[in-house]
Order: structure tokens, then sequence, then C-alpha cells
């Protein structure tokens, strides 16, 4: 049995040809119009919160991006960060692009201009000389005896060495400027349209992965990356990579204006609230529930949990990972449930929308706490239906089970499932439901 949907397999130049249920096409066009019309190198953060279709959408505006001509490289930053310095992983990834796209001496030479700028990066300095490392152990009577000598090695030895400090620092400076340059002039020779295309470099997930490594990320783009003809997306929410700076430098240190050295624009992907966006979180749950089913359980007790959330989700900002787990909830929920067991759809869906939504309500529907009042703006009870009947089966049911006052036309209804499944206090249904839920995060 699966509990999560297999994610979309998107072909390096699919696009938004076959999977646009948000409607984000005409959205990836005006950023690929921004990254075609602006000269100056950008860092743009595309911002959206976990669970809100970022991965898909890049991967997908990667697609156009390639079907139009330019270079384009996808990163995932939270499957690399096992690498030990990020200079290593970006141009790494260029030069694979590279040697894909061009012949090997073009590849060659942009290896080499790396491999220098690499070498400035990572060397910290010269060791110090025999002469000048083994004075700590020479003993009293050598020291004593060549105290003038020593006193000469010493001071030509210091000139020396600020002198190859300078030098070396100069060659340092000379072999990151050959590498910018190689760098900047790389995307004329792998776009495939004239004039040619920037480069356009994607690293997401950079809020999920290691806090330094997202940081020494930022870092390198800057000092090493921020050329001509090469730009950078960053697929992230930006509060939780605000998070990522405070623990790296601490609280005091303001991670939003730290965040401005390095990102030029910030750009928020459209939300969910729009009409065409939850049709296609509708339109999403419908084909997950026919993907991941359980083994047990009647097709009318899944098909009810499915048109109770859609009603919820359709009133309500909830995102395509909040879908994915409320309905995992639901799976394992009646996968280890007899199928005699009373766990009636309307409050086994409501409870698992709580779970995922609005956990401290979860807790006070297990403890037997929860009033009718606290429920009626997150379950939806009484927003308009677009789902049929569902609204008033799903106000019934949960009116039942927390109105202290049962309206008189639910009475009959309520004998009749007590009747049937034993019920003999309405009070003890949302509990009984909420405890047979699987406790999974």
């Amino acid at each position: 049995m699966k509990l999560f949907p297999t994610p979309l397999d998107i072909e390096e130049t699919e696009g938004f040809d076959k999977n646009d249920i948000f409607g984000r096409a005409h959205f990836a066009s005006g950023l690929m119009n921004l990254f075609d019309t602006v000269a100056d190198p950008l860092v743009v953060a595309l911002d959206g919160e976990w669970g809100s279709g970022k991965s898909t959408f890049l991967k997908m505006w990667a697609g156009e991006l390639r079907k139009a001509g330019f270079p384009v490289v996808y990163f995932d930053a939270f499957e690399n960060d096992y690498v030990d310095d990020a200079f290593l992983a970006i141009a790494g990834e260029i030069i694979s692009l590279a040697e894909a796209k061009k012949p090997q001496t073009t590849k060659d030479q942009f290896v080499e201009k790396a491999k220098g700028a690499g070498k400035a990066l990572l060397r910290s300095g010269l060791r110090l000389g025999i002469k000048g490392a083994s004075i700590g152990i020479l003993d009293m009577a050598d020291i004593e005896a060549l105290r003038s000598d020593i006193a000469g090695e010493l001071s030509n030895f210091v000139d020396r060495y600020i002198g190859e400090l300078l030098e070396q620092r100069q060659q340092q400076k000379n072999a990151v400027i050959q590498f910018k340059n190689a760098l900047s002039e790389l995307p004329s020779l792998l776009s495939t349209v004239s004039p040619p295309k920037p480069l356009i470099f994607i690293i997401d997930e950079l809020d999920r992965c290691k806090p330094l490594f997202a940081l020494q990320i930022l870092e390198r783009i800057k000092h090493f990356f921020a050329v001509k003809n090469i730009n950078f997306v960053l697929g992230v929410h930006l509060p939780q990579l605000q998070t990522s700076v405070a623990s790296a430098y601490g609280n005091k240190l303001d991670a939003k204006r730290y965040l401005q050295k390095f990102i030029h624009l910030t750009i928020p992907l459209p939300n969910e609230l729009s009409r065409q966006n939850k049709l296609a979180a509708t339109e999403y749950l419908e084909h997950i529930s026919k993907t991941i089913k359980p083994k047990q359980g009647d097709d009318d007790r899944i098909e009810t949990s499915v048109r109770v959330i859609q009603h919820i989700s359709s009133h309500r900002n909830i995102t395509l990972r909040d879908i994915e787990q409320i309905w995992a909830n639901i799976v394992l929920s009646i996968s280890f449930t007899d199928i005699n067991y009373f766990m009636p759809p309307p409050i086994l869906a409501g409870l698992c929308v709580l779970k995922v939504t609005d956990f401290e309500l979860f807790k006070k529907g297990k403890s037997g706490q929860l009033t009718i009042k606290e429920v009626n703006e997150p379950l939806c009870l009484e927003k308009d239906d677009r789902q049929g009947h569902i609204q008033s089966f799903l106000r019934m049911y949960w009116h039942i089970a927390l109105d202290e006052t049962i309206n008189t036309e639910y009475q009959a209804f309520y004998r009749d499932i007590g009747l049937r499944y034993h019920i003999e206090d309405r009070k003890k249904i949302v509990p009984v439901v909420a405890n047979r839920i699987i406790d999974f995060k």
C-alpha cells in the first residue's frame, strides 16, 4: 500500500504543457522575461511556504527556459549539503553542464580556471619554514651560541614570508578574476540561440539544507559567481532561511537585513488563495485518492472523506503538502481500524484536517474537550456548499457530536447511528475516532 504520492516525473524540456494545474504558466513567462531583459546579474528569491509547489514549479520552469535557449542548471541544495564547500558544488554543476553541451576543450579550459579559484579559496597560507618552525625546539646551548645568527635569519624569514604572502594574495586575486572572466563567457558558448541567453542557475530547497551550507552558498555566489550572464534563482521559504541565519550567527543579528546583502529581488510564488489554485487542490486530492487507498475499507467511506476535504480546502488555504498529509492520515487510520468500527467519514476527515492544520484543536478532540464553536471555522461548517450535500452532512455529524443541544432535525439520525454502533453517549464520538487516528507526523 502506498502512503504518499510519487513525485511528478518532469522531463528536462517538459515545461508547463501537461502539468500546469495551478495555472502558473503566465507567471513563469513573466519571470523568464525578467532574465531576458535585465542585463545585470541577479539573485532572485522565489519565496513560498513548504508544500506550496515551489520545486515542481522550478523544475517545469527550467524546462521552459531550456526550450527558449537558456542554459540551465537545477541544483537541489538539500540533497547536496554533504559537500565540503559550496564553491565546489556550484562550480561542479556548471562544469557538468559545459561537459554535456560543449567539446572537451571548452570544459577543460573552464575547469582550469575553476581549479585556480578553488585553490585561492581553500589555501589558508604558507607553511612556516623549517628554520622558523624549529626555533622552539633548539636547546639552550645552541640558542646562546647562535643568537646573532638566528636573529638575522628570523629577520630575513619575516621579510620573505610577508613578501610571499603579498605575492600569493595577488596570485589568488588573479585566479579569481580569470575564473570570473571565463564564467561570464561560458553562457554564450552554451546557449542554443542567437543572441545568446544568460545562464540560469536554479538552487532549490535552500531553506531545508544545513544552515551553514545554505549561508555558504549565498556567500560563494556573492564573492565568486556574481558575474555578467549568470543569474541565480533560489527556491526558498524566507522566514525559514532567516531562522538558519539566526542559528549560525545568533539572534542579535538582523537576519532579514543580512539576507538583503545577497538577494536582489524577492518574488512570492503565486499563493494558494486564488479560485484556480483551489480547484487545482481539489483535482489533486481526486488524483491521489484514486492511487493511494487502503486495502480494506468501503468505497463510500473513502468517497465521503474526499468530498469533506475538498469542501474544506475550497474555503481554506490548504497546501498540496497539507492535503498529502491529511490523506495519509485517513488511509492509515482506515487501514488500522476494523471496517465495522464506528468511524464516520465526516468526523474522521474533519479530525485529520485538524491534525494537520490545527493540531491544538485535534488534541482537544482526543481529550473530549472540543466545542462546536471551535471547529465551526476550521471545518467550514457554515460555508457555501460546493460539493452537493456534503456540507450539510458534515455539519450534521459535528453538531451531533459536539453541540450541547441537538437540533430536532438531527435527533432521528442520531438515534439511528446510536443503535447501529452502540454509541450511548454522543460526546464520545469525537474522542473515540480521534484516538483511532494513527499518531504519526
